[in-house]
C-alpha cells in the first residue's frame, strides 16, 4: 500500500512537494540520528560600516564554537573575514537552516555586545551587528575540503 501527500508551500518558493510512503518498508528513507545535513552559511555584518570582525575575531570564533557545541552543530570550517563570516557546519536534519542561522546570529551578537560593548558602540552606531540577510547553501555530496577551498579563495565575495 502506498500513501501520498501533496504539500503546497508558497512562502518557501516551492510549488508542490509530493511525499510517498511505502507501508511494506515502514521506515525506508527515515533519516537516522547519525545522519547529518551540511550547510554553508555566509553571515555579513551591517553594510556601510567599517569592517570590525578582524578586531574581535578571536572572541567571535570562540563564541561560534560555544554555540555550535551547545546546540550539537559540528563546525567543519569557520572563516572570519573583516566584513562577513563563512561557516560550514553539519547538523541533524531536524534543525532547519533558518533556525540554525537565527540561533547562531542571536547568541553570538549578544556575547559580542557583552564582551566588546565600547568598541561596538563606536563602530556600529544604531545597535545593528549582523545584516538581516544571509546565505545558506546545503552542501549535498560536496566534500569539506572543496567548501573550505572555496571559502578561503573567495574571501573578497
Amino acid at each position: 500500500m502506498t500513501v501520498s501527500a501533496t504539500i503546497f508551500a508558497p512562502s518557501l518558493a516551492v510549488s508542490f512537494v509530493t511525499v510517498t510512503c511505502n507501508s511494506s518498508r515502514r521506515f525506508g528513507r527515515v533519516l537516522r540520528q547519525s545522519q547529518r545535513a551540511s550547510h554553508r552559511l555566509r553571515l555579513p555584518v551591517r553594510a556601510g560600516r567599517t569592517p570590525i570582525l578582524g578586531v574581535i575575531e578571536d572572541s567571535l570564533e570562540s563564541s561560534f564554537r560555544e554555540v555550535c557545541d551547545k546546540y550539537n552543530y559540528e563546525i567543519l570550517s569557520l572563516h572570519i573575514s573583516p566584513d562577513h563570516v563563512h561557516l560550514f557546519l553539519s547538523a541533524h536534519p531536524k534543525h532547519a537552516p533558518s533556525k540554525i542561522v537565527r540561533t547562531v546570529k542571536s547568541i553570538t551578537v549578544r556575547e559580542m555586545w557583552q564582551q566588546h560593548e565600547l568598541l561596538l558602540q563606536e563602530y556600529l552606531w544604531g545597535g545593528g551587528f549582523w545584516e538581516e540577510s544571509y546565505y545558506v547553501g546545503t552542501a549535498g555530496d560536496v566534500s569539506t575540503d572543496t567548501i573550505e577551498q572555496y571559502t578561503t579563495q573567495t574571501d573578497h565575495v
